[in-house]
């Protein structure tokens, strides 16, 4: 095909040739002359007509008259006009004959249209030109091989291009009418599969078929219908988008999600400048500003008000009623009574003294009326003052605060008598329920205010049946990390083989004696731990009271916990009457009533079934502070509850079953759903990275919004993490959201950090990879924490002989090595370095001394000294070199020692200038008091191990003030004296363990934390 293809375009092109040389010819010869022979009239001619003898030639004259009679119109006088007119003829003669030769071939390719020498090359070209186009077509497989084979078989190329036109019209005029059907039905130009005028005419056909169903018109008129909708909202490209879309459906919501989220945050950013310059180092800079502001506010409130109470002082040599409180304060004996001291000397006594704290009874018996006034008076527990006793209270104040809780037990007479009454009694007694002052406020319609934190719990499951069934989940219980070993929350022992003696003792023996085993093994295992017993009726308590009595005689071991935790938390055995306003660390609940021997389970139990009942419940069930433990020989499950059933039943059936399930009816679960886009968002990216994350970790009031589990255990948190989210913006004040609440979450255990999304769309990449790094770390502290704890267990053991469970808080704090016994550590004595086994040479130019031979010297004085101060090693390194003085000199060089010691890897240097060997941070004590006097300075004493003194000090003392405290720790070190700028720097060192929660301060007295480490 390409070989015929090239000689049918060489036949056009000598047909142009011919035609071109032809219409040259014609304007110098006759038609005549263009067959005649015009060689051998050349012939004659050349090589002549430039010759004077050419007319002497007869060949000459010959072609020249020839030439003559053929010439169209006189012959030019210029012979080279005839030559050049012969050449052209004999061209013309020689293109026509190689014309002749593509005859067949062009006749065949052009049919009708190819007429010789008389053909139209104009319409020749044409036609070639559109058999090149299909050739071209059938090349590229667009057009069928069928169409070539018939242009290939000399079929009228003129009438197959005129039936061409002719479907191009039709085919133009069907767009048309396509184009005017689109517009019609308004069909989206944005989508081929329904671009009408492209289709092909078989696809055209059956689409137009399609449409005689009037339900595709509908769906076309419905979907015009949304986009003209959508029109305000200015999405015509989602919409051409959700038109052309071929995935799934629910990814299109994903695409406008991402569109629409995408945008709201571009134009956040674009619209806000607090936004647009967020700077998340300088925001939390500003937060902790804000903290220790805040934190500084409170101290200085604090201070301020002692100074104005000491500025109102009366003077000493004042006369009148300071007289009086002066003399008596000097006797001895015979002091007049309290109630006419107060009314002759009211007014100085409430001077140096403001604050009044009385019972109302008190109040009444010492007070008399008239003689003193108050700005302000305060009720507390009031739902336990009645109404009588506390009005000759209020008409002695200018306000009023009451403070209660109605939901806990109301005022009784019982309280009031000197012998308890027997249950039957109690039961019957119609005094059980008297109105108290908190009822009468609340009936006249005072103001009032929740106080929704709470505290008390260390387990969010001690508090949540009480929040669910009587506070209506308006407290806020902060979750517990899971770190402390004690904080076990609430748990439940089913005893089905123990029996309830109801017509006999009242009491369940086998209960009591399980009772009993678990008070003495908390005893022997978990004494550092308060515990009380409380049951729920007298019988009971009795018969747990002499078990307990005669086991404890088989156990002498016990004896010593029995007898500590003195000032409050001493063990008791209560009923339930007699449990409102007690704590303990751990409740022991023993329920008594139950199934009996025949299998029958009694509805009857006790107070809980009078009116007001399941306010004893409540008072019992908050009781603990780590860890409560129910006793019961029955499920909650096997009590029958209606709606007509006491309250107080009702209330323990539920409390029974989330004791043993950890589920409350009402669907309760510590994992919520995430209910904000960005959560969801984090949420997501934690796990890609494969940590284990739960979303709003907590209860009813307060959630963590993402919490990291360990990924070796579950059950414990590593990291809280805060987002700025609804959380966030929801807290009441900054003062909650950026101090209080996240000192209440690290006072539990937790380690707590903050995304912000405006860093996080910034950039997320970044923000994940801190992250990843935040996770990690957390991950790594807990593990070491857990090592330390261990080490630390073992210690004490080895010390005290007896088993302790090992506490724990959120940080680790300063550590003793493990080969040291506890409390031991400060008979070691200081040990100095030996500077002569430094090999360094004296001199007198201490920059002479090789750098390297520093280096060593800096790494064998912090391994013997260290904590060391970098001031004290430049000492010992001028000794060694046999200098006295430590100059400037001397201590850029030592400075330049430390440094590259540091940067070697052999030491380390915390940002006190205090050195440290690499890799270790735990504390030694040392006695300072064999050192030499140059060293034996309070100054060269860190701040790590003046705090270790004073925690072992404050841990040994149980409660001391800041002024003993600071001298016995001092005295613990060797120093017999402590100056007032030594008290001033211990009083600092407490304020910060108070404010690391390892330390607090009740009466004045330094105590440890209830969530204390065990110290070194």
């Amino acid at each position: 095909m390409g070989f015929r293809k090239k000689r049918i375009d060489n036949g056009l092109s000598c047909l142009a040739n011919f035609l071109s040389l032809k219409a040259s010819c014609e304007q110098h010869f006759i038609t005549q002359a263009l067959d005649a022979d015009l060689l051998s009239i050349r012939q004659g001619l050349i090589c002549k007509t430039d010759k004077w003898w050419r007319f002497l030639s007869s060949s000459y004259r010959q072609a020249k008259a020839q030439l003559a009679g053929l010439w169209l119109g006189a012959l030019p006088t210029s012979s080279t006009d005839w030559l050049t007119a012969l050449d052209t003829a004999l061209t013309y003669q020689s293109t026509k004959k190689e014309l002749t030769s593509y005859h067949p071939l062009l006749s065949e390719a052009f049919g009708p249209q190819w007429q010789g020498e008389f053909s139209e090359h104009n319409e020749l070209t044409q036609i070639h030109s559109w058999i090149n186009t299909f050739y071209a077509k059938v090349n590229r497989v667009e057009l069928s091989q069928s169409l070539a084979e018939l242009i290939d078989k000399g079929v009228d190329k003129k009438l197959l291009r005129d039936q061409k036109n002719s479907l191009t019209a039709l085919c133009n005029a069907i767009a048309v009418q396509a184009q005017t059907l689109q517009e019609l039905i308004q069909i989206p130009d944005s989508n081929p599969n329904h671009d009408l005028a492209a289709m092909q005419f078989a696809q055209l056909n059956t689409l137009l078929d399609g449409w005689k169903n009037s339900a595709l018109f509908y769906d076309f008129a419905r979907y015009n219908q949304i986009i003209k909708a959508f029109e305000p909202y200015n999405i015509k490209d989602f919409t051409k988008l959700a038109y052309s879309w071929h995935a799934a459906s629910d990814l299109l919501m994903t695409v406008f999600e991402l569109s629409y989220y995408s945008g709201l945050v571009n134009n956040a950013y674009d619209s806000s400048e607090a936004i647009r310059q967020f700077d998340r180092n300088k925001h939390e800079q500003s937060l902790r500003d804000f903290k220790r502001i805040d934190g500084n506010s409170l101290f200085f409130a604090q201070e301020f008000l002692v100074n104005s109470l000491y500025e109102r002082l009366p003077k000493k040599t004042a006369k009148g009623e300071m007289e009086l409180v002066l003399r008596e304060l000097g006797k001895k004996k015979r002091h007049i009574p309290i109630r006419k001291l107060l009314a002759e000397a009211g007014n100085v006594i409430q001077q140096v003294k403001p604050i009044f704290m009385m019972s109302p009874m008190s109040i009444a018996t010492y007070l008399k009326q008239g003689a003193l006034d108050f700005d302000l008076v305060i009720f507390d527990e009031a739902s336990q003052i009645p109404a009588p006793d506390a009005l000759g209270a209020m008409l002695r104040g200018q306000q009023v605060i009451v403070v209660g809780d109605s939901k806990q037990m109301p005022p009784s007479n019982l309280f009031g008598k000197a012998v308890e009454l027997e249950e039957e009694e109690l039961e019957s007694s119609a005094t059980a329920e008297m109105e108290s002052i908190l009822a009468l406020m609340e009936a006249r319609g005072a103001a009032s205010k929740m106080l929704r934190w709470h505290y008390r719990s260390r387990h969010d499951s001690l508090i949540a049946v009480s929040n669910d069934q009587f506070y209506k989940n308006k407290l806020v219980a902060f979750p517990s990390p899971g770190f402390h070993p004690d904080a076990t929350g609430l748990k439940f022992h089913y005893l089905p083989e123990t029996h309830y003696d109801k017509g006999s003792s009242r009491t369940n023996t086998g209960e009591v004696k399980a009772v009993v085993a678990a008070v003495l093994n908390h005893a022997l295992t978990k004494s550092h731990l308060s515990l009380g017993v409380v049951a729920f009726s007298l019988s009971q308590r009795d018969a747990i009271l002499l078990e307990l009595e005669k086991e404890r005689r088989l156990q002498p071991e016990t004896d010593e916990f029995f007898a500590q935790h003195a000032g409050g938390d001493e063990f008791f055995v209560k009923n339930l009457e007699n449990v409102q306003g007690d704590e303990r660390d751990v409740i022991l609940i023993s329920i008594c009533y139950g199934k009996t021997s025949t299998g029958q389970l009694s509805q009857n139990f006790g107070l809980l079934n009078k009116p007001g009942g399941e306010r004893r419940l409540n008072v019992l069930i908050s009781r603990a502070r780590l860890a409560m433990e129910v006793f019961a020989n029955f499920k909650g499950d096997e009590l029958k509850v209606g709606a007509d059933s006491p309250f107080g039943v009702r209330s323990l059936q539920i409390f029974l079953q989330f004791a043993e399930s950890g589920q409350l009816n009402k669907a309760y679960e510590k994992q919520q759903e995430q209910n904000f886009a960005f959560g969801a968002l984090l949420h997501q990216a934690i796990q890609r990275l494969g940590y284990q994350v739960a979303t709003r970790v907590g209860s009813q009031g307060y959630y963590i919004d993402l919490a990291i589990k360990h990924p070796e255990d579950p059950s414990k948190f590593v990291l809280a993490l805060e987002y700025d989210g609804a959380g966030y913006y929801g807290a009441t004040s900054a003062r909650d959201r950026e101090r209080l609440r996240q000192s209440v979450l690290e006072g539990l255990g937790w380690s707590f950090k903050r995304i912000w999304s405006t860093d996080w769309f910034r950039d997320p990449e970044a923000e994940l990879h801190r992250l990843k790094v935040l996770i990690d770390k957390a991950i790594t502290q807990h593990d070491e924490l857990m090592v330390t704890m261990a080490a630390q267990a073992t210690s004490t053991r080895q010390v005290k002989h007896k088993v302790a469970a090992p506490e724990t808080i959120a940080t680790p704090i300063m550590r003793v090595e493990e080969e040291q016994p506890e409390f031991e550590a400060c008979t070691t004595p200081y040990k100095k370095a030996d500077v002569s086994k430094l090999n360094i040479p004296h001199v007198d130019d201490f920059s002479a001394i090789p750098l390297s031979m520093l280096v060593y010297a800096v790494e064998r004085i912090v391994e013997t000294e260290y904590p060391i101060f970098a001031s004290l090693v430049a000492t010992r390194l001028a000794n060694a070199a046999g200098l006295t003085r430590v100059g400037a000199k001397i201590k850029r060089t030592v400075d330049q020692a430390i440094t590259g010691a540091v940067a070697k890897g052999l030491i380390q240097l915390d940002s006190d200038e205090v050195l440290w060997p690499h890799g270790r941070s735990t504390v030694k004590l040392r006695n300072w008091n064999s050192v030499d006097t140059a060293t034996r300075k309070l100054e060269n004493v860190c701040d790590a191990e003046l705090t270790n003194a004073l925690l072992l000090t404050v841990q040994d003392a149980h409660a001391i003030s800041v002024t003993d405290a600071a001298s016995a720790a001092l005295g613990l070190l060797g120093f017999q004296r402590a100056t007032a700028q030594a008290a001033e720097r211990m009083s600092k060192l407490a304020q910060i363990q108070c404010d690391k929660n390892v330390l607090f301060c009740d009466n004045e007295r330094l105590k440890i934390s209830i969530a204390k480490p065990s110290l070194p």
